[in-house]
């Protein structure tokens, strides 16, 4: 996306967020005449170090400073250099604070800088991982920074702060627009394997959902805390913590197993909770929204009743409480 922002003629620092080795491999592809600034491990990695080092890529963990007049003469070859100013892979798909050497280099070497943003690469191969996800990659280009841009401060040590703000904030918005129920389908239906064919079988078929999951996630809040009654095996509930990754979910279920199951998921972390209990006894939580999973429960009209006032005496202000019915969200409230 936005190529056309990077003219390859004309030499620039290219910064890119960093999740996976990928990262390498389809940032090298995109012109011959780049260099890589590249960490100890990749240097001497005995998949990429011969290549890494013929192809004259430089050792970050020797600093930039030794190396200013070689960058000099790379650049008058009309060679653009890449750099991960975060120095590290992400695991967890949020970007890490970026160091101060891409910016010192590109003041130094008077040159552009284009951010490029990097989205799927994680998912599809994660750091420590050897398995290759079915996952959709995208890369994207950002406008040229020109040294005489004075929107971004001056000097390196200002312009890393607010550049880094303002490629943390453009890579939420791609977050935001690739994130959906559908590039999320092979991570909901992995979480469910090896745990029976029949249970395999119902995460594939919920996994195709996607216009239910879609209209649920839209009528959430992105971020805040809900919490969801019947959540069965909880294949919303990890559907919702992967299109909002800001949500804390509490679910709540009456079948032991099913809540079991749900707890022993890859996904399951901090932000997630899944207690067995009944909704009519249980405590909520003051919450930002509720959902009531009525395919999941089987309660009277009159416990019905109960229930949601309950939940409207935890929802905060501008909450909602989204009533669900077989696979399709029929009230808000």
């Amino acid at each position: 996306v936005g190529k056309e922002q990077m003219d390859f003629s004309k030499p620039a620092i290219i910064i890119a967020n960093h999740a996976s080795f990928l990262d390498i491999l389809v940032t090298v592809m995109q012109h011959p005449k780049l260099i890589l600034l590249t960490n100890k491990w990749v240097y001497y990695s005995p998949v990429f170090g011969k290549v890494v080092q013929l192809a004259d890529y430089y050792p970050v963990m020797e600093g930039v400073d030794p190396a200013i007049e070689k960058f000099v003469d790379i650049v008058k070859d009309g060679y653009s250099i890449v750099i991960f100013p975060e120095g590290t892979r992400t695991t967890d798909g949020k970007l890490k604070r970026f160091h101060k050497g891409a910016f010192y280099l590109a003041e130094q070497l008077n040159i552009d800088i284009v951010p490029m943003l990097l989205h799927g690469t994680g998912d599809t191969i994660k750091k420590g991982d050897f398995m290759v996800m079915n996952a959709f990659m995208t890369m994207k280009f950002l406008p040229r920074i020109s040294p005489s841009d004075k929107t971004f401060g001056e000097g390196y040590a200002e312009r890393t702060k607010s550049i880094s703000r303002y490629f943390k904030t453009e890579f939420e918005k791609l977050r935001e627009e690739n994130e959906t129920p559908r590039y999320f389908r092979q991570r909901l239906r992995m979480n469910y394997m090896y745990k029976g064919p029949e249970l395999e079988w119902l995460a594939l078929k919920e996994s195709r959902n996607e216009k239910f999951y879609t209209a649920l996630d839209k009528a959430l809040p992105k971020q805040g805390t809900i919490t969801e009654i019947g959540c069965g095996y909880g294949f919303a509930t990890y559907m919702l913590h992967f299109t909002g990754w800001k949500r804390n979910i509490i679910a709540i279920d009456t079948n032991e197993e099913m809540i079991e199951v749900a707890n022993n998921c890859y996904s399951k972390n901090e932000q997630l909770n899944f207690v067995c209990a009944n909704a009519l006894n249980y405590a909520f939580e003051k919450s930002d929204a509720f959902i009531i999973n009525g395919k999941n429960l089987s309660l009277t009209p009159e416990e019905m009743k109960l229930v949601l006032q309950k939940c409207k005496t935890n929802l905060k202000e501008s909450g909602v409480i989204v009533i669900v019915g077989k696979d399709e969200v029929v009230s808000i409230v």
